[in-house]
């Protein structure tokens, strides 16, 4: 049976600046430093419209290291006109290594202990627009693997005629390089295999399929600091019992991805003309 399968990678490109990194000289690097080699995130969306989310990075440090922190949006970009207010509600927040899960603690209560005292303990704080997570750790020329854990408890946003998932796998606000990147959505069963439609918005170069009617696939490579990795996803409303209320059609929401996917063209084609110029100068 035929699937339907859409892709659309929609980013913003600063041409010049592009042009810019290519021809920067690399500089020593300094005497600590930590990279992110590995992502991989599981979402899990249940009947009533939340989401279960894992999402399990690897930490490759250089020197020594003892926290980290992360940002998640509670409202879509307005400026995409997602058809949804209404902000996201996260809850159930854990955060393990291998072999231990970390103890949650009180924000007020975590910063003024003494360093080796909150070593495995992370606190969550939250305001109007986004979530705050920070976790405490020991690291020293090693490599650690964190799993965070959390519940979207109104993922699922129900349009008009459509039941849509729209959510940034990772934001904007990573001020370093994720690499080898991917995510695995998982529905609910006994979704019809033509009734499930996909989008991925963000790097050129990130993939999405759809594997089977229950699971979405989304991958990259690399997502460069500043740059978001975001999945959109289309099934029938009658598959979940609740979300928050929307307001777009079927309709309008493959109007909005179309325009997208001709953007995304557009960046492509040009970013094939400025690295031919570059070349030229460069030769």
């Amino acid at each position: 049976v035929k699937m339907k399968f859409c892709v659309a990678l929609a980013v913003g490109i600063t041409l010049l600046a592009f042009g810019r990194q290519l021809v920067r000289p690399i500089q020593a690097s300094s005497s600590k430093s930590y990279s992110i080699p590995t992502v991989y995130i599981d979402a899990t969306l249940n009947k009533d419209g939340s989401m279960r989310v894992s999402e399990k990075r690897t930490y490759d440090f250089s020197g020594s290291f003892s926290f980290a922190f992360q940002y998640i949006k509670r409202i879509g970009d307005q400026k995409t006109h997602p058809g949804r207010t209404e902000s996201y509600v996260l809850k159930d927040f854990t955060i393990c290594e291998i072999d231990t899960c970390y103890k949650k603690l009180e924000a007020g209560q975590a910063e003024s202990m003494y360093s080796n005292a909150r070593t495995h303990g992370f606190y969550v704080t939250e305001n109007p627009d986004q979530y705050y997570i920070k976790w405490f750790y020991s690291a020293y020329n090693e490599i650690k693997t964190f799993t965070i854990n959390y519940t979207v408890q109104n993922a699922v946003t129900q349009h008009t005629d459509t039941a849509e998932l729209y959510w940034k796998l990772i934001g904007d606000d990573w001020s370093l390089s994720q690499r080898n990147v991917t995510a695995t959505i998982v529905f609910p069963p006994n979704i019809p295999k033509d009734k499930i439609q996909a989008w991925a918005h963000g790097p050129l170069n990130g993939t999405v399929s759809i594997s089977d009617p229950q699971h979405v696939e989304y991958s990259t490579p690399l997502l460069s600091a500043g740059k978001f990795f975001e999945a959109r996803i289309l099934v029938p409303k009658a598959i979940f019992l609740g979300g928050a209320k929307g307001t777009l059609t079927s309709a309008e929401i493959h109007t909005q991805e179309e325009a997208f996917i001709a953007k995304t063209e557009r960046e492509k084609a040009a970013l094939r003309v400025l690295i031919y110029i570059l070349t030229l100068v460069s030769a």
